[in-house]
C-alpha cells in the first residue's frame, strides 16, 4: 500500500503519514522540555493532592510558586521571563497528572479538615 492509498483509506494526511516513515520526528511524543524532573513533579502532584485532603487545596499561584523555590533551592537557572511558571506550562504540568483539577478553593477550618466519618 502506497502512502497516498493509506491516506485516503485512514482519512490521514499524507504528509503525516510520510513524516512517520521517514523518521521526521525522533520521538512519538513531541512536547516543550519539562522545567522539572518527573520525579520533581510527581512529588510536587503527590503534595497538592495531601494538602487538599486535610483541607488546604493549594492555587495556581501557590503552585508556580513552589516550582520557582525548588528552581531556586536547586540552583538551576530558571527559562522563565520573569523567573516564576507561567500559564503554558502550567498547563502542560496539569494535562500531565490529570487527577488534579483546578478548582475555586475554600480554605477550610482544622475542625472541619480533620472530620472522619467515625467522629460524626
Amino acid at each position: 500500500m502506497t502512502l497516498g492509498q493509506a491516506s485516503k483509506t485512514y482519512n490521514i494526511p499524507k504528509t503525516t503519514l510520510a513524516d512517520r516513515v521517514y523518521g521526521k520526528y525522533a520521538t512519538d511524543h513531541i512536547d516543550a522540555k519539562t522545567v522539572l524532573s518527573a520525579d520533581e513533579e510527581q512529588r510536587i502532584a503527590n503534595w497538592v493532592v495531601h494538602m487538599s485532603r486535610v483541607g488546604y487545596g493549594r492555587t495556581r499561584h501557590g503552585l508556580c510558586t513552589v516550582v520557582q523555590k525548588i528552581r531556586y533551592g536547586t540552583g538551576r537557572e530558571t527559562p522563565f521571563l520573569v523567573n516564576k511558571l507561567g500559564r503554558q506550562p502550567l498547563r502542560g504540568f496539569l494535562k500531565r497528572h490529570p487527577y488534579l483539577f483546578v478548582r475555586t478553593t475554600i480554605q477550610l477550618g482544622k475542625e472541619r479538615a480533620v472530620i472522619t466519618i467515625e467522629i460524626i
